[in-house]
């Protein structure tokens, strides 16, 4: 038997049989949740006259009426970046989990999300904005450069002599990720106060975005990305169970790692560059899909980069309208203004990574 036909018995031998029905039903009923999410988000919020928003839309920004600008230039390109950055983040998350075979593998957690707002301070301090307004594509390859520097020393680390356990990769990712933190706080502690103020704002991680520039221009990369992850997801399944036994079957190794990384690294990149360091998605999405759908990738990828989409707008939709809802139901509030989706994230999975530590502690 060649090593192609090892693989793929052993693949039918350690994975449940999937089926295009079982695959088709899966994805269609995300998709199905993500566009109903994704068509009521732009209209939750002050009262606004959808109809006569419609009518207004205009090419080169001269709109008519109040409505139309706040649908057009802001509503409407905040769903499309959650929808763009939601399903990067998870299919980094599904990447570096297969990779690494570690269900807490998450690109924030690991620091790369950390190295990328590096870049992302650079683009705000350094390059003039005209230059920005002229190269949307600036800002998502700074923040791609600075989010190699956590993988590249992962790798190095994996690649040295010793014996390192995927526990102790992560745990190097999380010392990154404080180390990098600091260097961002340094950076604000140096910056004046107009740069500083916005690099904090966009620190926490929200769809506080305005215009379609920034989302068109990381949209070919996620999309490319996403299929370079469908497209080895045979491979990501040895992967996850053992490199030793996919080596054996014939499979790149060192190859088929550098090219998920480099596809992981850089949509939490671009993800980073789109609305800021957004933790716990890439954890929480792949792990809860993994659960209720199994750990196939070829049914995991599609189906994490269309719940991912629709799991960060529902967050933002959270942010925007929780506080609000609560002073509606009586509770005392000192403020009802918006929570940045980045915090919602880390509210519901950060249990869930102590959960999963916890549990990964006792086995």
């Amino acid at each position: 038997m060649n090593p192609r036909a090892e693989m793929i018995a052993a693949e039918r031998e350690t994975r449940p049989l999937l089926t295009a029905k079982r695959l088709a039903v899966w994805c269609c009923w995300a998709a199905l949740l993500t566009a109903l999410l994704a068509a009521i988000s732009p209209v939750i919020g002050e009262p606004l006259d959808l109809a006569r928003a419609l009518r207004d839309f205009s090419f080169d920004g001269n709109y008519k009426t109040a409505d139309g600008l706040i649908f057009w230039q802001t509503r409407l390109p905040r769903v499309l970046a959650g929808l763009v950055a939601g399903a990067g983040l998870a299919c980094s998350g599904v990447a570096y989990q297969a990779v690494l075979r570690n269900p807490l593998a998450d690109p924030y957690i690991l620091g790369v999300s950390s190295g990328a707002a590096i870049g992302k301070a650079v683009a705000v301090l350094a390059v003039p904005a005209t230059f920005m307004a002229w190269l949307p594509v600036m800002t998502p390859a700074l923040c791609f450069v600075g989010a190699l520097l956590p993988v590249m020393f992962l790798a190095r680390l994996a690649r040295s002599g010793r014996r390192f356990s995927p526990v102790v990769l992560l745990l190097a990712g999380a010392i990154i990720n404080l180390v990098l933190s600091a260097a961002m706080m340094l950076v604000q502690v140096f910056a004046n106060p107009d740069n500083a103020r916005q690099i904090t704002y966009w620190w926490l991680g929200g769809l506080d975005v305005t215009g379609y520039w920034t989302t068109l221009a990381v949209l070919p990369v996620m999309l490319l990305c996403i299929g370079i992850l469908a497209w080895r997801s045979r491979v990501m399944n040895l992967l996850s169970v053992d490199m030793l036994t996919a080596s054996h079957l014939g499979v790149n190794v060192g190859r088929e790692v550098t090219m998920l990384l480099g596809a992981g690294t850089v949509m939490a990149a671009a993800a980073v560059a789109l609305c800021g360091p957004i933790g716990f998605a890439g954890l929480l999405v792949p792990h809860i899909l993994r659960q209720l759908a199994g750990p196939d990738h070829r049914l995991l990828v599609p189906l994490s980069a269309i719940a991912g989409a629709g799991f960060l707008v529902g967050c933002d939709i959270l942010g925007r309208r929780g506080l609000f809802w609560m002073a509606e139901a009586g509770v005392q509030l000192h403020s009802t203004s918006e929570i940045p989706a980045g915090v919602i994230t880390a509210l519901l999975g950060g249990p869930l990574f102590l959960a999963l530590l916890a549990r990964d502690s006792r086995t």
